[in-house]
C-alpha cells in the first residue's frame, strides 16, 4: 500500500471514529445539517434550472432566426424568378409579335439551369377562344409542327395552349400545346393572374415534365398575364378583353428547395404545405425525402416553429423542427458545472454545520471524550481546509460579510479578485463604500440588509463596475448564514459573471432585427449614422471588409451620381414613414460604379426613439443589363439584328418630320427576295437563315451610316434614305444594291444566289403621309415582281 492510500485509509478511520461519537449523532446536529443541506441543494437545483432554461431560450432564438432566414430566402428567390417572368412579359409588351426564335434566344440568354435552379421551364400560354381553335392549330402547323394539336382533346369555350416552352426538348415536348384551362388548379391560377395583373402561383400540382428515372414530383406553376399592346387594362373587364396569354414558369419543389436551401437542411427538418392547413395531401416538400434519408431517427425535435410565406398570392405554411445535430450544439457545460459545484458546496456546508454543532457538544462532554474531541477537531480542520480550497478555487465569485460589523468583508476568493479586478488586500476588513460609488454601495447595502431581515435568499441581477470602471453583469445570490442558536451571523454572497451571456443576448437580439428586415447585403448603423455591423454579402458587393467600414459613415459608398435633393427627399421619407426603398448608384472600393436596389428601415426602442438604421441592398447590374438586352430585342430583329418594324416606324416618323422642317426629300425602298421560298424548301431553313443574315450585312454595308435598313419579317426588308436630292439618287442606290445582292453567297460549303425586287416611293413627291408612302413603295415592289424581278420600280404618280 502506497503513502497516498495509507493517508486515505487513516482519514476514513478517523471519520468513522468521529461519526460513532454520541455527540455527532445528537438530534440537533443531524437536524441542522439536514436543513442546511436541503436549503443549499434547493438553491443549487434552482440555479441549475435557471441556467438550463437560459441555454434553451438562447437556442430557441437561434432556431427562430434560422427559420426566418429560410422563409426570407424562399421569398427572395421567388421574387427573383418573378422578375425573370416580367422580363418575358416585357418582351411581348414591347413587340408587335414575338417569334418562336426570339423566345428561344431570350430564354437561352437567361441560362435557367445555372442561374435559376428549380425553374424547370419558361413558356407562354396563348389565349385562344373556342371559335379560333382551328385557325390557331393551322397557324402553328404552318411553322413546321405538322402534328400540333391542342390537348387534351375536346370542345371548350376557351383554351390556353402552351405554344412556347424552353428548353424545347425531352419531356418538355410532351407539354407543347397543352391546354392549361383543362386542369382546374392551373386554370384557377391563370384566371386570378388575368384579373389582377400580378404574378400568381397555382395550388400544388403534379408536373407533366418529369425525368424518366424519377416518380412524379410535386410542384407548381407561376403565371403572369400578357395584355394586348396599347389596349387599356385598368379594370377587370378591360384586362379580360386585352388578355393575349400568360408567361408560365414551372417549378419542381424539391429542385427549387435544393437550389435555395443548400446545406442548411442538415440541422433543421423542414416541411412545406400549400395553404394554411397542414394536411399530407397539401405537402409540397419534406426535407427527409429531399435528403433521401432521415436524420431524426425517430427523434422529436426539441424546437419547433411555423412560418407563413406569400408566394405569388398563395400562402405556404412552413413547419420547422430541430434535428439531433442542432440539439447536440446546445451548450450544457455551464449548467452542469453549476450543478456539480453547487452540490459539492451544499455537502460541505452541511458537513461544516454538522461538525460545528458536534464540536460545541463535545466541548461540554466528559473529560474521557477529550481524545475523540481532538480527533473531531482535526477532522473539522481538514474539512475546513477542503472547503476553503474549494471556495478559493471555484470559478464563481464567493465572499462573506459580517452584518454585525457594518457588513465588512471577511472572505474574498480568487474568482472575486478576477471578476471585480480588486485584490483581497483592498477588500478584506472593508465594506462596499470603500471600493464602490455611493450609488452602487447604497444599492448593495440595501440588498444585504433585506437578506438579513427576511432571513432567506435574495436573488438579484446586478450591473456592477470593476476597479477599472468596466461594466459587468452579475447574477447575484445573497444567503444568510445562521449560528448554532439559529440567528443570522454572516452573509454569504455568490456572484456569477454573466457579462458574456448578456452580450450574446444583445447580439442575438440585434441579429434577429437585422434578419427580420433582411435583403441581401446588410449594414446597420447607430442613431448617428455610424456603421456598426455589415454582413459578408456587403463585403462581397462593395469590396470593403467589416474592419474598413465599422465606425464610418455610409457616405463612403457614394458614387456622386445622386444630387443633394435626392438624399434630402430620401431622409424625409425615411424619418416620416420609417422606411425608404428605391434604386440608386454606388461606388465599390475599386472605384467601379454600379446600380443597386436599396431598402432602409428604422429600429426604435420602447420609447419610440430611433436607435438604429438597417440598410439592405442588392447589386442589380445584371438585371439592368438584362433590361437593356430586352429593350434591344424589342426594337431589333432577332435573326439579322436589324431594326424591327416598331423601331423603323419610329425612325421614319422622325425622318419625315425632319425633312418637312428642312424641305428635304427622302426615299422609302421596299425590298423582297426573289424565290426565297425555293431556297428554304430545297436547302433547308438553316441555310435560309444564314442567307438572310448575309443579305442584311451586304445591305448595311452599301448604304450610308445615317440610312436605316430594317427587316420587316420573313424575306422582306425596307430601307430609309434621308436627305436625297432627287429620284436619281434613289435609283443609283437601288442599282448598287441589286448588283451587290446578286453576288454569290458561300454558305456551309455551297454557293447560293439570290436577287431582290425593289419598290421606291419618295417624300414629299408621292405623299406626305407615312402610311401612304409605305403603301406606294409596297405597290411599286409588286410591280417590279410582275416585270420580271431583279429590278426596281418607282411608285406610279396619280
Amino acid at each position: 500500500m502506497n503513502s497516498a492510500e495509507s493517508r486515505i485509509s487513516s482519514s476514513m478511520q478517523k471519520v468513522r471514529d468521529i461519526l460513532s461519537h454520541p455527540a455527532i449523532q445528537a438530534p440537533q446536529g443531524l437536524l441542522a445539517a439536514s436543513l442546511v443541506l436541503l436549503f443549499s441543494l434547493t438553491l443549487t437545483l434552482w440555479s441549475w434550472h435557471q441556467a438550463k432554461q437560459e441555454v434553451i431560450a438562447t437556442a430557441q432564438k437561434i432556431f427562430e432566426i434560422r427559420a426566418d432566414e429560410v422563409k426570407t430566402a424562399i421569398e427572395s428567390r421567388m421574387e427573383t424568378y418573378i422578375q425573370v417572368m416580367r422580363g418575358g412579359a416585357g418582351l411581348f409588351d414591347a413587340s408587335v409579335s414575338v417569334e418562336r426564335e426570339e423566345w428561344r434566344i431570350y430564354v437561352q440568354k437567361l441560362n435557367l439551369h445555372k442561374n435559376y435552379p428549380g425553374l424547370q421551364a419558361l413558356g407562354y400560354h396563348q389565349f385562344v377562344s373556342g371559335q379560333d381553335k382551328e385557325s390557331h392549330e393551322k397557324t402553328v402547323r404552318a411553322e413546321g409542327f405538322i402534328n400540333y394539336a391542342i390537348h387534351p382533346a375536346g370542345q371548350r369555350s376557351e383554351y390556353a395552349p402552351l405554344v412556347f416552352t424552353e428548353p424545347f426538348s425531352g419531356k418538355n415536348l410532351h407539354v407543347f400545346g397543352y391546354d392549361a384551362y383543362s386542369e382546374p388548379r392551373r386554370r384557377a391560377a391563370l384566371e386570378v393572374a388575368r384579373d389582377t395583373g400580378d404574378a400568381t402561383a397555382s395550388a400544388k400540382i403534379t408536373l407533366m415534365m418529369q425525368k424518366d428515372d424519377k416518380k412524379p414530383q410535386p410542384g407548381f406553376i407561376m403565371v403572369l398575364p400578357v395584355y394586348r399592346h396599347g389596349q387599356p387594362a385598368a379594370s377587370i373587364e378591360q384586362r379580360r378583353a386585352a388578355l393575349t396569354g400568360h408567361i408560365a414558369a414551372a417549378f419542381c419543389t424539391y429542385d427549387l428547395m435544393a437550389g435555395i436551401l443548400g446545406e442548411s437542411q442538415s440541422k433543421i427538418d423542414l416541411h412545406i404545405f400549400d395553404g394554411t392547413t397542414i394536411l399530407l395531401e397539401n405537402q409540397f416538400y419534406d426535407s427527409d425525402q429531399a435528403r433521401q434519408q432521415s436524420l431524426n431517427n425517430g427523434h422529436k425535435g426539441n424546437f419547433t416553429t411555423q412560418r407563413n410565406a406569400d408566394i405569388g398570392g398563395r400562402i405556404w405554411t412552413l413547419t420547422f423542427s430541430s434535428l439531433p445535430s442542432f440539439d447536440a450544439d446546445l451548450d450544457h457545460q455551464r449548467p452542469r458545472t453549476l450543478l456539480f459545484f453547487g452540490v459539492m458546496i451544499s455537502l460541505l456546508l452541511a458537513t461544516l454545520t454538522w461538525a460545528l454543532i458536534a464540536a460545541r457538544t463535545m466541548a461540554t462532554a466528559r473529560a474521557s471524550a477529550l481524545g475523540r474531541m481532538q480527533q473531531a477537531m482535526r477532522a473539522l480542520k481538514e474539512n475546513e481546509s477542503l472547503l476553503d480550497n474549494i471556495v478559493e478555487n471555484i470559478p464563481i465569485s464567493v465572499f462573506i460579510k459580517a452584518p454585525k460589523d457594518a457588513f465588512r468583508i471577511t472572505r474574498w476568493n480568487k474568482a472575486s479578485e478576477s471578476i471585480f479586478k480588486l485584490p483581497r488586500v483592498r477588500v478584506l476588513g472593508r465594506n462596499v463604500y470603500d471600493n464602490w460609488s455611493q450609488e452602487q454601495a447604497d444599492f448593495y447595502q440595501s440588498c444585504d440588509e433585506r437578506a438579513m431581515r427576511e432571513g432567506k435568499i435574495v436573488d438579484i441581477p446586478v450591473e456592477a463596475s470593476t476597479a477599472g470602471n468596466t461594466t459587468i453583469y452579475l447574477h447575484t445570490r445573497k444567503l444568510p448564514l445562521f449560528d448554532a442558536e439559529g440567528k443570522p451571523s454572516h452573509l454569504l454572497v455568490i456572484c456569477d459573471d454573466i457579462t458574456e451571456h448578456k452580450r450574446t443576448e444583445d447580439q442575438l437580439r440585434l441579429a434577429a432585427r437585422v434578419f427580420e428586415n433582411s435583403g441581401e447585403a446588410i449594414l446597420t448603423t447607430d442613431r448617428d449614422n455610424h456603421i456598426i455591423s455589415v454582413n459578408q454579402a456587403f463585403s462581397a458587393i462593395t469590396g470593403y471588409s467589416a474592419q474598413e467600414v465599422i465606425g464610418a459613415n455610409p457616405k463612403i459608398l457614394s458614387s456622386g451620381k445622386q444630387g443633394k435633393e435626392f438624399y434630402q427627399q430620401m431622409w424625409a421619407t425615411l424619418l416620416e414613414t420609417g422606411q425608404w426603398r428605391g434604386e440608386m448608384w454606388d461606388r465599390r472600393k475599386d472605384g467601379e460604379i454600379y446600380p443597386k436596389w436599396l431598402h432602409i428601415s428604422t429600429i426604435k426602442n420602447d420609447e419610440g426613439e430611433v436607435i438604429n438604421y438597417i440598410g439592405s441592398f442588392s447589386d442589380i447590374t445584371e438585371r439592368k443589363a438584362a433590361e437593356e438586352h430586352i429593350r434591344f430585342l424589342a426594337e431589333h430583329d432577332g435573326l439579322t439584328r436589324l431594326p424591327n418594324r416598331m423601331l423603323f416606324q419610329d425612325r421614319l416618323k422622325q425622318a419625315i418630320a425632319h425633312a418637312g422642317r428642312r424641305q428635304e426629300r427622302l426615299a422609302l425602298m421596299f425590298l423582297d427576295l426573289d424565290h426565297f421560298k425555293d431556297i428554304n424548301d430545297s436547302l433547308g431553313h438553316n441555310i435560309g437563315d444564314l442567307l438572310l443574315q448575309a443579305v442584311a450585312e451586304r445591305l448595311t454595308q452599301n448604304v450610308r451610316e445615317g440610312d436605316t435598313v430594317s427587316r420587316q419579317g420573313g424575306d422582306e426588308f425596307i430601307i430609309l434614305l434621308a436627305g436625297i436630292e432627287n429620284a436619281g439618287d434613289a435609283a443609283l442606290v437601288a442599282e448598287k444594291l441589286l448588283a451587290e445582292v446578286r453576288q454569290p453567297y458561300p454558305l456551309s460549303g455551297q454557293e447560293v444566289n439570290i436577287s431582290f425586287s425593289i419598290g421606291i416611293s419618295l417624300y414629299p413627291d408621292d405623299s406626305r403621309d407615312m402610311d401612304e408612302l409605305r403603301r406606294k413603295a409596297d405597290a411599286a415592289m409588286y410591280q417590279a415582281k410582275q416585270d420580271g424581278r431583279n429590278t426596281y420600280r418607282f411608285s406610279a404618280r396619280e
